[in-house]
């Protein structure tokens, strides 16, 4: 009797399992669409956004003076250039190791 009812149970599960199957499958599978564009959406933006910062950085070293320019500014001028740049220098240094530092620290 026991077994009887263990077995009816197990068929009445898997009767639901087997009804339910169907639409939890396609709730998967709709919930797996909704991730793919989002992962699409996000990796867009994302390359709008590194070519933004890529359009900035090459915008920002093209600020940079030729060496005459850099030679004619005084160490604040210098530091504050770099500032501008986001290059933080050491102005205990002498102006000429801080204008090779600048050019290091901008790639340039």
């Amino acid at each position: 009797m026991e077994l009887l009812i263990f077995v009816g149970a197990l068929v009445v599960v898997c009767a639901v399992a087997f009804y339910l199957w169907p639409k939890i499958s396609n709730k998967i599978d709709e919930f797996q669409e909704d991730m793919d564009e989002a992962r699409a959406e996000v990796e867009e933006k994302f390359e709008e956004i590194a070519d933004d910062i890529e359009e900035a950085v090459e915008k920002a070293l093209d600020k940079i003076p030729s060496d005459d320019e850099l030679k004619k500014l005084t160490k604040a001028k210098l530091d504050e250039l770099a500032k501008n740049l986001g290059i933080k220098l050491d102005r205990r240094k002498s102006k000429d190791n801080m204008i090779v530092e600048l050019k290091n620290k901008a790639g340039k």
